[in-house]
């Protein structure tokens, strides 16, 4: 086989190798993205962002129980008497209404959950973006192993021919010694290739337990209002119950209660107030009180000075979240804004790449065309290829640049990666 022959197959298995690189299949991208996110769903990461907001759930839950159940039972012994009787009461709540407090405490619990919702999603979101990014970023730095090592081979030869034009005595001692330290400059741009593939490869193993090859996936932009706005709206919300629960603590309690003596010392009850409209059920057991029945009314108020001044702050923090909503308003426009900017910037430089990958793909074909009527050398002919290999890895970090400019709308929305890629 003739040199020229062989570097002719080189060329075009070069062709294929890099072709391959960046060539998308959609659905075998979706599947990829799918089993990555799968394997991030069992790290401790995602689990510890799905444990808090459990707690925020399991809040609200334990707000909505209607049901509320106590007892206390006393054993006393009255040194004067030497009488030690026992002592037992207990109570049973239902609260069927939603009313006055705890309506504000259930109120408080949802939005609690609403701010922990949000965070828990432009978290899981911002997980997902680093996790993918990652994964590509691991087949990028194995082409760029591949470039390197065909640099370390351009950089070897660029030395034979250097001491086959000393030898000619057409190159000084000083010209071979520059290919030498360049060869050795490419041999340990190829070992940090090599050191930098096998770090990011056991770290994605020891984080998803195995690693992906990820083809670039493609990703629609999500509409909608931003996280911001979103949770400023909710703070807003949260500080308007604040100040309504404050006003009430003002509100005079009405309250009623009958209790029926059962005999024995034991006795039923039933109570109600205006606070929160719960009727509440309870029994006593103490041999010391009478056996009657008692049928007792209250009013109860508390006009301290303390609660003024706590109706006026939370009047001034619904104030202040009402303002921190305007600029939550204002500045989402701006900050899409950037976004898109982002993402158009990428979208033109990912064009750029892609025309200097055709420009080098024509520079090789000449080059080859060149090299079969004997007008260049081998060594132009292997330059050319290192050139094309350079511009297609270009290409793909510009597609990653791209996707990264496209993922950045995901935590800006709060909508994690799996709702939005088609």
């Amino acid at each position: 086989m003739t040199p020229k022959r062989l570097t002719l197959l080189c060329a075009c298995a070069l062709f294929g190798l890099l072709g391959s690189s960046w060539a998308q299949d959609d659905t075998q991208s979706q599947d990829s993205v799918q089993s990555v996110l799968a394997a991030l769903a069992n790290t401790p990461d995602f689990l510890e962002l799905q444990a808090t907001l459990q707690a925020a759930q399991a809040e609200l839950q334990r707000r909505r129980s209607p049901l509320s159940v106590a007892g206390e039972a006393e054993y006393r012994y009255d040194l004067d008497s030497e009488v030690a009787p026992v002592t037992a009461e207990g109570s049973l709540s239902y609260d069927p209404l939603i009313w006055g407090d705890d309506a504000d405490e259930l109120r408080r619990a949802g939005l609690r959950l609403e701010l922990a919702e949000l965070d828990y999603l432009q978290d899981l979101a911002e997980l997902q973006n680093e996790t993918l990014l990652d994964v590509l970023r691991l087949g990028t730095l194995g082409q760029a192993l591949e470039v390197r090592r065909l640099e370390v081979r351009l950089a070897a030869a660029a030395v034979r021919a250097a001491a086959a034009q000393l030898e000619r005595g057409v190159l000084t001692p000083s010209g071979l010694r520059e290919a030498e330290l360049a060869l050795e400059r490419a041999r340990l741009a190829a070992r940090a290739a090599d050191g930098d593939l096998s770090q990011l490869e056991a770290e994605l193993s020891a984080r998803l337990g195995e690693t992906f090859n990820l083809p670039i996936p493609q990703v629609e932009t999500p509409a909608g209002p931003s996280a911001a706005r979103l949770r400023a709206e909710v703070a807003r919300s949260l500080a308007a119950v604040e100040l309504r629960s404050a006003e009430r603590a003002l509100w005079p309690v009405v309250s009623a209660g009958y209790t029926q003596g059962l005999g024995g010392g034991s006795s039923l009850g039933a109570s109600v107030d205006s606070g929160d409209l719960s009727p509440t059920l309870s029994f006593d057991y103490n041999p010391g009180d009478p056996d009657s029945s008692r049928l007792s009314v209250g009013v109860s108020a508390d006009f301290a000075p303390a609660e003024v001044s706590r109706i006026e702050a939370e009047r001034r923090r619904l104030q202040a979240a009402e303002l921190a909503l305007s600029a939550a308003e204002r500045d989402e426009g701006f900050a899409r804004a950037r976004l898109e900017r982002n993402l158009l910037r990428a979208a033109a430089e990912r064009d750029l790449a892609a025309a200097l990958l055709s420009a080098a793909e024509a520079a090789l074909t000449e080059a080859l065309e060149r090299a079969s009527l004997g007008l260049t050398s081998p060594l132009d002919t292997l330059s050319a290829e290192v050139s094309l290999s350079l511009a297609a890895l270009e290409l793909r970090q510009a597609d990653i640049d791209y996707l990264e400019a496209q993922l950045a709308f995901l935590p800006f929305s709060a909508r994690p990666l799996g709702e939005v890629t088609p």
